[in-house]
């Protein structure tokens, strides 16, 4: 697995020395959104597969926003956030 956090000194040290580490999953990232009234526009994916994976898997939602959806595909497929969430949202109406 190519993890860019091994080339680079920040990186290094956040993967290593990180002196605290909150984990996020997706469950948590809804209930957040949902806390902070924010609307999920979409993730930056590492590769289009994963998009066609998810549009395979998840026909009805061409969107893509639906995050029970996506936690279902990382569940089944687990190195679809290998290095981490990089997701968009917006204030609604914004």
């Amino acid at each position: 697995m190519d993890v860019p956090d091994f080339y680079s000194l920040s990186g290094c040290r956040d993967l290593f020395f990180d002196a605290h580490e909150d984990r996020f999953d997706l469950p948590r990232i809804q209930r957040a959104l949902e806390a902070l009234d924010l609307e999920l526009l979409g993730f930056e994916l590492a590769s289009g597969r994963i998009r066609d994976l998810y549009r395979r898997s998840f026909p009805n939602d061409p969107t893509a926003r639906n995050l029970s959806n996506w936690h279902a595909l990382e569940q089944r497929y687990p190195l679809t956030f290998s290095t981490m969430y990089r997701f968009w949202m917006r204030v609604p109406g914004a």
